[in-house]
């Protein structure tokens, strides 16, 4: 049985900005996804009680505690 990706057909390279349920939020490029994570690169992380913004270069977000996907920006790589 093939996996359903639910997000990586639509918004693979595209800048997205996913905000958890703890109130985290996650800035960063779509690059992979498999059945419970999505993979981002390039990425701005706030932790849940704090102001701040961190920078890291990659991360790794568990799709069962995502509350909302917002894409920022399109992908560069593709057309239409």
């Amino acid at each position: 049985m093939k996996p359903r990706y639910q997000f990586l057909d639509k918004y693979k390279g595209c800048k997205v900005s996913i905000k958890m349920d703890d109130g985290g939020v996650f800035v960063g490029t779509l690059e992979n996804e498999d059945w419970a994570f999505l993979y981002l690169t390039e990425c701005h992380i706030k932790t849940p009680r704090s102001r701040k913004f961190t920078t890291r270069r990659a991360a790794v977000v568990r799709k069962l505690f995502i509350q909302n996907l917002v894409v920022l920006e399109e992908s560069r790589g593709e057309a239409g």
